[in-house]
């Protein structure tokens, strides 16, 4: 298996709808989150840590984010709670002895590097960065730096990764790159 990760807004969906069109398969951890926060024993454990976050017995991922965002400790309760039931589910997955490639937006800060053969980091400007977020989200630039600032910085992944894509705009340059990386993967695998 292969880590496709990068920081908030750099373009790891980007990168993983390529690798998806070329053919490959792609876990991403941010859906198997979604999916966990649907299921009824993450809801009562996520309850019992933050209480004010559960309504009409779902999440309020909106509140949660309020919460992990301005607080380190509350985002370490939180992690430390779902980054094991996401690492079980990748490796099930992985088990399938396939050509997977996994959307880790979080990698190194839930220290799941091991899981991977190698990694890929999307990073881009931090202008584009700041400004991807602000219209995704339709957030203010302080909450977009607060939600960047909780994150390992970019530079330190890019440190850490095996193979680094840069996107800041140009699709066919990021189609070319990406079919670069996967080529090396595939022929050195």
């Amino acid at each position: 298996m292969f880590a496709i990760t990068g920081s908030i807004g750099t373009g790891k969906s980007t990168i993983s709808n390529i690798i998806k069109s070329l053919g490959y398969e792609i876990i991403d951890c941010d859906e198997i989150v979604h999916k966990l926060y649907q299921e009824n024993d993450v809801i009562l454990k996520i309850e019992k840590l933050f209480p004010n976050v559960i309504e009409n017995k779902t999440i309020n991922r909106k509140k949660l984010g309020q919460i992990i965002f301005n607080n380190s400790e509350e985002k370490k309760k939180l992690e430390s709670l779902i980054h094991p039931l996401v690492r079980n589910k990748i490796k099930n997955k992985g088990r399938e002895n396939r050509l997977i490639f996994v959307e880790v937006p979080l990698l190194y800060e839930s220290k799941m590097e091991d899981m991977f053969a190698k990694v890929i980091c999307v990073a881009c400007d931090k202008d584009i960065q700041v400004k991807r977020i602000m219209a995704r989200n339709n957030i203010s630039k302080e909450e977009t730096e607060k939600i960047i600032a909780s994150q390992m910085p970019i530079e330190e992944k890019i440190r850490l990764a095996d193979f680094v894509i840069y996107n800041n705009g140009d699709i066919n340059k990021l189609i070319d790159e990406t079919k670069k990386i996967i080529n090396s993967i595939i022929t050195n695998s």
